[in-house]
């Protein structure tokens, strides 16, 4: 069983090398990788596939609650081709672990006296999501959030229910102390699950629960987020947190960025409508060649692939001989290349090329087929739009910032 260290660590950034770095109330999270490369290095192929059909309708879940909102569809809304039945009803409101399946998450306490989880902190999620103690088969093996034993635990008197083309996920909405690395905020919205649909099953997601950290437009209980809840309630100077991921290391800074962690300016790139963190790709190359053009993108925390449009997958790995779609029982949403074509992918924001090396580009090799990879890009129909994982995250230190809405990128130390 896996053993959480989670180490406390207060930053004073006390001479600020960017705008985005602040000198009080900066904190950080460690976060750890859950999950380790199976012995043999392979995909588990129908376990990916699952993860790109979550990915998905986590999109089009958050759509719809922006569309619910705002009154408008966002204007990245998903393509008129092969769409699921989906739909959002409200009541009231990694690979298993193969290789690259692994996912980054942290450590939260909830409730008076505290109760602690494990939660991925996502910035394409709205909403924070913890199961309840009525949840029973669907969150074996997870902590559950018990209002009953907190003394700080209101009970909204609302139920949320949503509904997805392979379940409910139903609950009740409380409100309670969230605390991250000793900040607290009084009364964060909480979604307390009485089931858990299989897009939140334990190989999908190993973590207990949700943070989300996207704009409360896609929020699906329509609340404030808790990164805002921080500012509100004085707990950071501003809206702004940071991410580093890597083998070692990881970390999510809540107030500001950690200038020991990356080395010269960020390169920024303005949010286009808020909702999830949506900034434009400016194009994307393959080995020095530009491939394909301008798309709009979100920055995703918490999946370590990059989601394309379908045809956008097709017209990338035709740019890479050998390559080839899975054949997956949802269709060639998923490809294969040779495992010696040594690609090297280059995403362009606001001009810069930022550069995928092969071995991040590379989810893992493919069983039964010496000397083919899957691609770290899959491709969908039910998508305009990029997602823009891990895969691309851990090469660049990722900082977003909400008052002045964008997203800053910065090369590593």
């Amino acid at each position: 069983m896996l053993t959480i260290a989670f180490v406390v660590s207060v930053l004073c950034l006390c001479t600020a090398a960017s705008p985005a770095t602040f000198e009080k109330h900066t904190v950080t999270v460690p976060m750890i990788r859950r999950g380790a490369p199976s012995s043999t290095g392979s995909v588990n192929m129908s376990d990916l596939q699952a993860r790109v059909d979550a990915l998905v309708l986590k999109y089009e879940s958050g759509i719809y609650a922006y569309a619910q909102n705002t009154g408008s569809n966002p204007p990245f809304s998903p393509s008129s081709g092969r769409r699921s039945s989906v739909r959002r009803a409200y009541t009231s409101e990694e690979l298993t672990d193969e290789e690259g399946g692994a996912l980054w998450q942290g450590l939260v306490t909830v409730g008076s006296p505290t109760q602690t989880f494990t939660v991925n902190f996502d910035t394409g999620f709205g909403d924070v999501v913890l199961p309840g103690t009525a949840c029973t088969s669907a969150c074996k093996g997870r902590t559950q959030y018990n209002p009953i034993a907190s003394k700080s635990a209101v009970d909204r008197r609302e139920a949320f229910k949503w509904t997805s083309p392979d379940g409910d996920m139903s609950g009740r909405v409380y409100g309670d102390v969230v605390g991250v690395t000793g900040l607290q905020v009084s009364n964060q919205t909480l979604a307390v699950a009485s089931s858990y649909t299989p897009d939140f099953s334990a190989s999908l997601l190993p973590a207990d629960g949700v943070l989300g950290l996207a704009f409360p437009s896609v929020s699906r209980l329509n609340t404030s987020p808790f990164i805002q809840s921080l500012v509100d309630q004085g707990q950071i100077s501003a809206p702004v947190f940071a991410f580093k991921f890597a083998d070692d290391g990881s970390e999510l800074t809540l107030g500001g960025t950690n200038n020991n962690l990356y080395t010269g300016g960020f390169t920024y790139v303005p949010v286009e409508t808020k909702s999830f963190w949506n900034v434009r790709l400016d194009g994307i190359s393959i080995n020095g060649t530009l491939t394909l053009g301008s798309s709009p993108s979100m920055i995703d925390t918490a999946t370590v692939l990059l989601l394309a449009p379908a045809a956008d997958a097709h017209t990338l790995y035709a740019a890479i001989p050998g390559s080839k779609p899975a054949r997956t029982p949802a269709g060639d949403q998923i490809y294969t290349y040779p495992c010696a074509s040594a690609t090297t992918l280059s995403l362009i924001f606001n001009g810069k090329a930022f550069k995928i090396p092969p071995a991040l580009f590379s989810l893992g090799r493919v069983q039964g087929q010496d000397g083919m990879c899957v691609g770290a890009v899959a491709g969908s129909e039910r998508v305009s739009f990029w997602v823009v994982g891990e895969s691309f995250l851990q090469t660049v230190y990722t900082s977003f910032d909400m008052s002045k809405s964008r997203v800053g990128f910065a090369a590593l130390r």
